[in-house]
């Protein structure tokens, strides 16, 4: 679902379940009453696996509602489906992802039901996107308040995480904050406590512009004694963008989520390090990744090319690969085609 109605209305928020944190993007002015977003999207995949030479093709569609009914009040609701057209059954599937209120006064606004929320505080981990549809999403509440001038104060709490319209039980609660008043920097600290394992994380991340190259830095720590450091820096320079990534994830707490999202794959024990870069070709972008696993010594490429063909319609294009450095061996070679609309 893009940037609607409802969601503008939820302050920098993050929520955690299931180890994860799941953050809701900053508020804007809240909208008039009776008015509806409507947004979605629809697709075509084909993919293709060269060491089994087996193809496969799917259609995917979401369709998203926002409403704000008047006095503060609104709601949301999202549903996602595939459907199989060639070789891969499990695509025959359909969710409800998304079915939400939300509340907003003055300068506190909440948020309860099931909802998908899209990285932007959160250090950890958040809730995907594939092909156009939402992977995890939550059941819960959060609250988020700006009343403190550069900062943001919010709290949650999880009872559920749904994947696959599989419900798993998550008593989670969650704490941070986060601080805008530096220039050219973003300041964040989140904790929360898993009722059910009684096990808590704790994490900071700081966002920051120098000379104009970003920079992003996180350090996390859980009980237990795992802990992740990731580093980041990103430019760009004529028609290209760019980005370096390096991440050590010491255990399995924290192999996913933000850690991957830096990466290609967070590995426990190990650690990755990353190279992404885009040049604007014609009407779209050519982009290329590398990621190489220290220990393991797996790297990872893909490159291709994704432009729009008409109106809202984008066509891309991509081929993607393993090899290990040690036994000289490749593996998940795909070539991968995808046809989108968005709405």
């Amino acid at each position: 679902m893009k940037k609607g109605l409802l969601l503008s209305l939820i302050a920098s928020t993050a929520i955690f379940a299931g180890g994860d944190i799941a953050p809701v993007e900053p508020a804007a002015a809240a909208p008039a009453a009776n008015c509806s977003d409507f947004s979605g999207n629809a697709g075509v995949h084909y993919r293709y696996d060269q060491a089994t030479s087996t193809s496969t093709a799917y259609t995917t569609v979401t369709l998203a509602v926002e409403h704000q009914m008047g006095k503060g009040i609104g709601f949301g609701a999202e549903i996602s489906g595939s459907r199989n057209l060639l070789n891969d059954p499990a695509k025959n599937a359909a969710k409800l992802t998304q079915l939400y209120l939300t509340y907003a006064v003055g300068n506190t606004a909440v948020k309860a039901g099931r909802f998908a929320l899209p990285s932007a505080l959160s250090p950890l981990a958040y809730t995907g996107t594939t092909d156009g549809m939402k992977g995890t999403t939550f059941e819960g509440a959060l609250i988020a308040n700006t009343d403190i001038a550069d900062t943001t104060l919010y709290a949650a709490y999880v009872y559920n995480t749904v994947a696959n319209n599989v419900i798993t039980n998550a008593k989670i609660v969650a704490v941070g904050v986060q601080y805008t008043g530096l220039a050219n920097t973003t300041l964040g600290l989140v904790g929360y406590y898993d009722t059910i394992a009684s096990a808590y994380k704790v994490a900071g991340k700081v966002d920051t512009e120098l000379s104009g190259v970003k920079v992003s830095l996180i350090g996390a720590y859980a009980k237990g004694g795992d802990y992740g450091v990731s580093g980041k820096v990103a430019g760009s320079f004529d028609m290209f963008d760019w980005n370096l990534a390096a991440t050590y994830a010491k255990g399995t707490t924290f192999t996913a989520g933000q850690f991957a999202k830096y990466t290609y794959t967070a590995v426990a024990n190990d650690t990755v390090v990353e190279a992404n870069v885009k040049a604007a070709v014609g009407p779209g972008k050519l982009y290329g990744k590398l990621a190489y696993t220290v220990s393991a010594k797996n790297l990872h490429a893909r490159v291709g090319y994704k432009a729009p063909v008409w109106g809202n319609v984008t066509a891309g294009v991509e081929y993607r690969m393993n090899y290990n450095t040690t036994t000289k061996t490749a593996s998940g070679q795909q070539v991968r085609v995808d046809v989108t609309y968005k709405f």
